[in-house]
């Protein structure tokens, strides 16, 4: 996430009025998390303004700032590059690699990035980040801007800028980064509240998504959202309950593993009972939460039986169950004869936005299978009692996995296995 900063650059020039206006003003005050590993970050936007400037300019150098700190290493930075709008206007050497914090100089290509009088334009800083960086990163750009070297294009009258406002971009924090911070329970009576909205405050791991979770005896606990804290590692949420709480409620912030969990869609559910050859019964529902701040492609999903009774995968028509969402059949995950675990690559991939975006961050598939026939004709037998779920044993590219939109890193998904109700086999 980026952010536009505010600055205005004057001059008078003898023999003629000059005013060049180059405006850094707040585009996006948000401070926001970055993926180690992400290439061409876009992390500064600087717009240029010559709307009131007789002249047109030209601009040889662009001064920075870069600010580190939890850890950070100006090393883990590469490939910085200005981008005129799309163009890319800093080649070769004039490609910045820091090696220390605080000042640094960007020569532009050529004799310099001319702006024409009477225009605004943006341009934009963007930086490779090395897969194991840490900390936080901050691009600025300076009070003293003598070293952009801005002269009219006619006169080569010199031009000395002035900014107003601080200067400064948003707080970079890499995905991950830890302030030492602490799991919080919060304790509501809601029996004789208002339900409505529930407020957690805290500080919080910095970067890292937690998952609030309630619970009404403090041993199971049902998933409610995520939230994530700023870059500062302060948490503020205030987040709906729903009307079925009618009791003391107890809430946690519970750490996302791998920034990718799944769990039931509604634990709650009773057994399902149904008939040999019943088609496309829905087995359980599975949420997915993307707890990283870039969008996730599932790309591959692990399942496991479990049974009581003489139960096999057979008791499926063809061995196999099926992968649904938003009623769109997306894959199929089949078991061998006597298998018990197994995984399907899903051939329509299913993107999961960031963290606090659309549907805060979340997707639900659906599995389901179709029933067999009683033997002979089929491997149902009744009185069998059916669960499948999300095998946590199995992560990785043979296993549950997503890759990062952004990264391009494989992201595992968590390694908690859900227990479903499942569905028994009657008499029809």
């Amino acid at each position: 996430m980026a952010m536009l900063l505010q600055g205005l650059f004057t001059s008078s020039i003898s023999g003629a009025s000059l005013t060049v206006s180059t405006t850094l003003s707040p585009f996006d005050p948000t401070d926001a998390p970055i993926i180690a590993g992400v290439l061409q970050y876009k992390g500064l936007q600087i717009l240029l303004d010559t709307r009131v400037s007789v002249e047109t300019v030209y601009i040889q150098k662009l001064p920075l700032v870069l600010s580190l700190s939890n850890g950070a290493m100006a090393t883990d930075i590469t490939n910085v590059r200005m981008y005129d709008g799309n163009t890319l206007v800093t080649r070769g050497s004039n490609v910045l690699n820091p090696t220390q914090a605080g000042p640094q100089l960007i020569p532009f290509d050529g004799t310099g990035l001319i702006r024409e009088k009477g225009m605004q334009t943006v341009l934009y800083l963007r930086f490779n980040l090395r897969a194991t960086a840490t900390g936080t990163f901050q691009w600025s750009v300076p009070t003293n801007l003598t070293e952009m070297q801005v002269a009219g294009l006619t006169t080569a009258t010199k031009v000395i800028p002035e900014l107003v406002g601080n200067g400064k971009g948003p707080l970079l924090s890499v995905y991950g980064t830890k302030l030492g911070a602490q799991t919080l329970v919060s304790d509501v009576d809601l029996r004789n509240a208002d339900l409505g909205l529930v407020t957690l405050n805290g500080t919080l791991s910095q970067c890292v998504p937690y998952r609030v979770e309630a619970s009404t005896d403090l041993a199971t606990w049902k998933p409610l959202a995520f939230v994530s804290a700023s870059a500062s590692g302060i948490l503020h949420e205030m987040f709906p309950l729903g009307s079925h709480y009618q009791e003391r409620v107890f809430f946690r912030l519970r750490e996302v593993e791998n920034g990718l969990e799944v769990s039931l869609e509604n634990p709650y559910l009773a057994i399902q009972k149904v008939s040999p050859g019943a088609l496309n019964v829905n087995l359980l529902s599975l949420r997915y939460f993307n707890g990283r701040p870039e969008a996730l492609q599932i790309r591959q999903i692990a399942l496991k039986l479990n049974t009581t009774g003489q139960f096999s995968s057979a008791v499926f028509q063809d061995r196999k169950v099926t992968v649904w969402y938003n009623g769109i059949k997306i894959g199929e995950v089949a078991f061998f004869s006597g298998a018990s675990k197994s995984y399907g690559r899903l051939y329509s991939e299913v993107t999961i936005p960031p963290l606090n975006q659309a549907l805060n961050g979340s997707v639900v598939l659906d599995i389901k299978g179709d029933i067999s026939l009683l033997a002979p004709n089929g491997g149902a037998t009744l009185g069998d009692l059916v669960t499948v779920d999300y095998d946590g044993e199995n992560v990785g590219i043979n296993g549950n996995y997503a890759v990062g939109m952004d990264s391009g890193m494989n992201v595992l998904g968590s390694t908690l296995s859900t227990t479903s109700a499942g569905v028994k086999i009657i008499a029809p």
